[in-house]
Order: C-alpha cells, then sequence, then structure tokens
C-alpha cells in the first residue's frame, strides 16, 4: 500500500475503501495497524506518515456512506496508535483478545500435535501448565520444534536428506516429553525481558462504527477506547 511517491500512498489506500463499497457487503482489515496509523508527530521523517494517517482518518469520518463496510483492524502495540483513530464515529470498539487458558493451550498443542506420533509417557496436563502465558504461534513453535528434536536424536539429518521417504522407517520415531520440554525452554530464550509473560492481554481488535461491527463486538469482550 505505500509507496515511495508521494501522494500514491494516500491514493492507494482510497482505491482500497472504493473497492470495499463496490463489492459490499464487505470487510477491510488491516492487521497490525499500529505499523501504518502511529501517533502522528511534527519530525520530518514522520511527516509522510502523518499525511497517510489523516487519509486514513478522513475516509473513517465517511464510514457512513460505506453500506454494510466493517473496518477491522489488528495491533500488539494499542499505545502506539493514534488516539484519534479510536474517537466514536471510527473505531468505536475494542475488543481484547487474551492469551489461552491452560485449557486452551492443550487444545491448541494437542491440535498442532495430532498428526505426529506421540510417545504413550507424554504428559499432556504438564506440557498445557508449561504452556500457560505463550502466544498461540509460540504453542505451534513447540509442537513443531518438539518433533525436530526428535528427529535430532534419533537420525542422521544428513543421512534424511538423502535417503527416499519411502525407504525411511517412520515406526521408530516417538515424540517424547523431553523433545517438548527442550522445546519449550527454546521458547524461553528467543523471548526478551520485555516480552515476557506479564497479564493476559495479547492482541487487540478494533472495529468500526458499522452495523457488522457492531455484530461482531457482541461475540467479544468490549473494552472502553483507549485515550
Amino acid at each position: 500500500m505505500f509507496s515511495k511517491w508521494f501522494g500514491e500512498s494516500e491514493s492507494n489506500l482510497r482505491k482500497v475503501f472504493d473497492e470495499a463499497r463496490k463489492f459490499s457487503p464487505s470487510i477491510i482489515f488491516f492487521d497490525e495497524i499500529d505499523a501504518i496509523a502511529h501517533k502522528r508527530s511534527g519530525d520530518e521523517t514522520a511527516r509522510h506518515y502523518s499525511v497517510f494517517v489523516n487519509q486514513l482518518l478522513t475516509l473513517m469520518d465517511g464510514m457512513e456512506t460505506y453500506d454494510d463496510v466493517c473496518v477491522v483492524a489488528s495491533t500488539n502495540r494499542p499505545e502506539l496508535l493514534d488516539e484519534a483513530l479510536l474517537r466514536p464515529g471510527r473505531f468505536d470498539y475494542t475488543l481484547e483478545v487474551q492469551r489461552p487458558t491452560r485449557v486452551g493451550c492443550r487444545r491448541i498443542f494437542q491440535i498442532h500435535t495430532r498428526d505426529m506420533p506421540i510417545a504413550p509417557s507424554v504428559r499432556f496436563d504438564e506440557i498445557a501448565a508449561a504452556l500457560v502465558g505463550l502466544s498461540g504461534a509460540e504453542i505451534a513453535f513447540v509442537a513443531r520444534e518438539g518433533a525436530y528434536n526428535c528427529l535430532r536424536r534419533t537420525q542422521d539429518i544428513g543421512e534424511l536428506i538423502r535417503q527416499d521417504e519411502a525407504d525411511l522407517d517412520w515406526t521408530m520415531l516417538q515424540v517424547g516429553q523431553d523433545d517438548f520440554e527442550s522445546a519449550i525452554a527454546q521458547v524461553g530464550k528467543r523471548r526478551s525481558p520485555d516480552s515476557l509473560w506479564q497479564g493476559p492481554p495479547q492482541r487487540h481488535e478494533i472495529e468500526s462504527a458499522t452495523d457488522l461491527s457492531r455484530q461482531a463486538a457482541g461475540e467479544g469482550r468490549l473494552l472502553p477506547g483507549v485515550h
């Protein structure tokens, strides 16, 4: 959407809204909106982004003319958003998507391991307890890394690459408790101190004031806008 040419980024944004109105009912989704709608500044390097944010605010102000068009955005850094975006008539609703609970962690983990040859000794309850505080993506990483740990432990990786898949004996592979525990420890090493678990909130989704967004808001947890 962004362009190096002056004014073209704003033109691309207008085209998105025009196309959404043309094909309504439709949804415009901005993933990681903080990357394009952070707080405006008078700094020379941020002036280009300020113009883009101003264009977004102008388009949001005219949402009443966009019949059955819903604007949804997500962010992990709501404190970076320009406060004008959260004023009435633009993004009216803030939905907090929390990190999974222990039950949720177990379900996500089981989804990502359901096709794996799991050893009978694996204790899912203990693994789920250790996963509390991780995001869904991190839980998926634990499942994959556990499988890789099993391969490293039981196979010669170089030989695996050279062999034909049909010649491999997959029956000897069983992902064990230690494999997953090593993967969980690896997640901890990859996380910076600032990203460590500090409470439930993880992701915020904000929605515009249309009938579609009002219906969506009824399915989530409503939070007051941050001003």
